[in-house]
């Protein structure tokens, strides 16, 4: 049996350094058991990711793309060198700088891509945990997650050359165990820092994600008596208790809501999403609802409806016009072919409206002759802003008040910087409403007086004639009652 000094120096295998033939086999088939066991869970996730349309999500797409190069070591590296540790130490296949090589570089690409991919998954749970959902939305796009994977093996393929010898130990070090050369370290170090660095940067992402989560819950304790948007990060608008009940009250003056005749039943049935996810704001005049999209179907476990599936109730319910204020995701025409009025107002998601869209917006519902059904993507912070700025104007209400009655109605709505705008919109809104009432005052006054002249201008001739002659009648006899009175 060769001694270790015999073979050491060129063994290919990371951990086979005994001279011990009886360790060789065995850790062959541990490599052996090692090899087929990553295959088959490697290859079983990325089955499961591509079969069931739940699971195809930013994050997953970073986990399949570690799973294809945790299978470049699984199903290519660990057979052979299962294989080559049941070789002769000597063997020529074990001196080839070649085929070498060829390991080293299957090693190297699959550990780098496997751990660039689990960076890619804690910054994207780190985006989605702590920045707003544009910022998500922005930067996953399909394009962009298909960029960041590519750059995953771009990366790795950039640094086999650059750093030779990374993930292979190179020769082993001969006996005593403490004569190793330099070249072995260096590589080590750097592999130790690789790992280092991945690992703080895991942790420094997870670190944030729950300092947000402690810290949020941590001044919803603080702040138990009052009512917070539904958007990522530090809330700056207070929404109080009181605020709610006091948008109730308006509500319930202006016929918004009866507790009689509100059915509960019907409410929870059509806030689910399968079941359209619409909320009624101003019954008869305004309802809130998710954008739809180009056909029904279901998406990552999430069902989506199609315009179609809308038309039986909206036309039960007089619903006229559909406002769309996201960008365009199915074609207007197939709502205005089955005689409904659609009117596209885009703003971008999570931000505040322009003055002109404003402006349209209100004159699209104060000229529509039934309800208005409004959506954006989710029928929540658009949606919900341009709602607010109607019943703010028409009926008065302060804007927390109409932040807190939206809410009740349809949880979530209005969010971010939105509601600083409504704060400041409120007066133009007054003033605005305040003229419309007294020109609508003003109308009332016009059309008695035009009733009274039209009656006016009605009276035929023959009746000014015989008023004319019931006059000429009363008036001899009250001068014959003023003569009798003279001659007293």
């Amino acid at each position: 049996m060769p001694n270790a000094s015999s073979w050491s120096a060129s063994s290919p295998l990371l951990l086979l350094w005994e001279d011990s033939s009886g360790t060789r086999i065995f850790l062959s088939l541990l490599y052996a058991v090692l090899a087929i066991s990553g295959t088959l869970s490697n290859v079983m996730v990325i089955y499961l990711v591509f079969s069931f349309k739940k699971l195809q999500t930013t994050s997953n797409a970073f986990i399949v793309n570690g799973c294809a190069a945790d299978l470049s070591v699984c199903a290519l590296w660990m057979p052979q060198e299962a294989v080559l540790g049941l070789l002769p130490p000597n063997s020529s296949s074990l001196r080839s700088a070649e085929y070498r090589l060829l390991r080293e570089g299957l090693l190297g690409l699959g550990l780098t891509v496997s751990l660039a991919s689990h960076l890619l998954v804690a910054f994207n749970r780190y985006v989605l945990i702590t920045k707003l959902p544009s910022v998500y939305q922005a930067l996953y796009q399909r394009r962009h997650t298909g960029c960041m994977i590519g750059l995953s093996w771009a990366l790795a393929l950039l640094l086999l050359p650059l750093l030779p010898g990374l993930w292979s130990p190179g020769p082993a070090p001969t006996p005593p165990p403490r004569q190793t050369d330099g070249g072995s370290r260096y590589p080590a170090l750097l592999l130790a820092l690789a790992v280092l660095g991945q690992t703080a940067l895991l942790l420094h992402c997870y670190l944030g994600i729950v300092r947000r989560v402690r810290g949020s819950a941590k001044r919803r304790r603080a702040s138990a008596w009052s009512s917070w948007d539904a958007s990522f990060g530090n809330c700056t608008y207070n929404l109080t208790i009181l605020d709610c009940l006091q948008g109730i009250n308006k509500a319930l003056q202006h016929g918004f809501f009866d507790f009689k005749t509100f059915d509960v039943d019907e409410y929870e049935h059509y806030e689910r999403v399968e079941n359209g996810d619409f909320n009624w704001i101003i019954p008869g005049k305004f309802l809130a609802f998710s954008g739809p999209h180009p056909k029904s179907k279901f998406e990552n476990g999430y069902p989506l409806h199609a315009p179609e599936a809308y038309f039986p109730y909206f036309r039960k319910h007089n619903v006229t016009s559909i406002v769309r204020l996201n960008k365009k995701i199915y074609e207007a025409k197939r709502f205005t072919d089955a005689g409904f009025e659609h009117y596209d107002l885009f703003f971008i998601d999570g931000s505040t409206p322009s003055d002109s869209i404003v402006q349209r917006f209100l004159n699209i519902c104060e000229n529509a002759n039934g309800a208005i059904a409004v959506h954006c993507k989710a029928g929540l912070g658009r949606t919900g802003t341009l709602i607010a700025c109607y019943i703010m104007k028409h009926y008065r209400f302060t804007h927390a008040e109409a932040i807190a009655w939206i809410r009740i109605c349809r949880p979530g709505s209005i969010i971010g910087p939105q509601q600083h705008f409504l704060e400041e919109k409120q007066a133009i809104l007054w003033l605005e409403g305040d003229l419309i009432q007294s020109k609508q005052k003003q109308r009332v006054v016009d059309g008695n007086i035009n009733r009274v002249l039209c009656g006016l201008n009605d009276m035929s001739i023959n009746d000014s004639l015989n008023k004319v002659q019931d006059l000429d009648q009363y008036g001899e006899v009250f001068t014959g009652i003023i003569l009798k009175l003279l001659t007293f």
